[in-house]
């Protein structure tokens, strides 16, 4: 019977058994058992072949980059079937191997993570087991997964009882800047509200891309805003929801910092109210995203009712935005994703967008086609994400017929037009 249910699972599938009688497994391969008190616990998978596999090994390091290309050429590259990730766990390996596993190349990814470096016989077990995610702790081969704390759960724990304390109105911040392990709830000192500001109780924040690159040290002090540059300061959290302090007011706002807190004060210009169909942690992921799309399009790039437009990367929150945006003033929208499931996400989030309209941003193609699709004439406006060779073929998607307009954008990664 178990041969019957192996044989039913799909290529990389695995079956969780719980035995209470004793069953011959041998049928399968055990990646994983567990004896519990009245029962045994096995993960099961097909025996897999043994087969020569075509691997590319490669270290990550946050010192140099290197690496960053090696992977990309292996990633299209047919003559590799694995790519094997290995580095340790200050790295962001983890991280990388789940990006890369939402790509086109998710069947070649596998990672390992080791605090010593990895003996050649440790390095054959993970790949004879050719699972993707692989931890080596202690001589113990095992794997990290993200887990519920429910609140009966929670606790904060510290060195010392004395730099634990509980406060009404606190913020999360870094001790260390670049140190994710001294991340702390920090308490806020009391601001009176001056006349143009208004306080509001946060239920959620969002955690922004800005957010992790600060608080991992991966992004340099010169990007933080000038008055930033140099301070000790809480520099993360961007956007939140909540309500009005002693009012059942639900807001969403945006702030250039300090955002993830328990109470913000803030300018009520850059609040609006929540919809009444939405939640308070959908409103959440919404300031940032539309404010630099909105940004991007109608106050950099000056698009108008009617023009055309390409937005790359148009799954991601930003792309989202400026999609939305740009189908409701009744523009021709153009854009780019990396996978099929991207191209179907989008198809059912925005029913006005034209299949044929959405085109791979792996390969520099998506030029051809927009030149082929608007009779060589090209998009009124860019919304650029990409580098490279694909930053000048976007460059080239531009119209040279849209009437000369003073570009004020500075940015490349914000809109373009002629």
């Amino acid at each position: 019977a178990l041969e019957h249910v192996l044989s039913s699972l799909k290529e990389g599938g695995f079956l969780v058994l719980l035995c209470e009688d004793k069953v011959d497994v041998s049928v399968g391969e055990v990646v994983a058992s567990r004896e519990c008190e009245f029962a045994q616990l096995y993960l099961i998978r097909n025996k897999i072949q043994q087969g020569e596999r075509r691997c590319k090994y490669i270290h990550i390091s946050n010192e140099e980059f290197g690496w960053s290309e090696t992977l990309q050429t292996a990633a299209v590259d047919n003559n590799v079937d694995r790519i094997w990730l290995l580095g340790n766990t200050s790295t962001g390996v983890q991280g990388l191997c789940n990006a890369l596993r939402q790509e086109d190349c998710a069947y070649k990814i596998r990672s390992c993570l080791s605090a010593e470096e990895l003996t050649r016989d440790q390095l054959n077990t993970a790949v004879k087991r050719d699972l993707v995610s692989n931890v080596l702790v202690n001589g113990v081969w095992g794997t990290y997964r993200h887990s519920d704390v429910t609140s009966s759960q929670h606790h904060v724990t510290s060195s010392s009882n004395d730099n634990v304390m509980t406060s009404r109105s606190a913020y999360v911040d870094t001790l260390v800047r670049g140190d994710l392990s001294s991340l702390s709830w920090i308490e806020a000192p009391t601001v009176n509200n001056s006349p143009n500001t208004i306080t509001c109780e946060v239920s959620f924040a969002s955690l922004n891309f800005r957010d992790i690159m600060i608080a991992t040290g991966k992004l340099p002090p010169d990007a933080l805003p000038l008055e930033m540059q140099g301070s000790n300061d809480c520099v993360l959290g961007l956007e939140f929801s909540g309500h009005v302090s002693g009012t059942q007011k639900r807001v969403m706002g945006i702030l250039p910092v300090k955002a993830l807190a328990t109470s913000v004060v803030t300018q009520p210009e850059f609040t609006w109210e929540v919809p009444s169909a939405w939640s308070l942690e959908e409103a959440a992921s919404v300031p940032v995203v539309y404010c630099t799309a909105y940004y991007s399009l109608i106050s950099r790039g000056r698009l108008r009712a009617g023009e055309s437009v390409l937005i790359h990367s148009g799954s991601g929150g930003v792309g989202q935005a400026a999609i939305s945006i740009a189908l409701s003033m009744g523009c021709t929208v153009f854009t780019t994703v990396g996978s099929q499931q991207k191209v179907d996400f989008l198809m059912n989030k925005f029913p006005g967008l034209s299949r044929d309209h959405i085109l791979h941003s792996r390969s520099v193609k998506f030029e051809q086609d927009i030149l082929n699709m608007t009779g060589s004439k090209g998009v009124n406006v860019v919304l650029n994400s990409l580098a490279g060779d694909k930053l000048q073929a976007s460059l080239r998607c531009l119209s040279r017929l849209t009437a000369p307009r003073r570009n004020q954008n500075h940015h490349w990664q914000a809109s373009t037009r002629w």
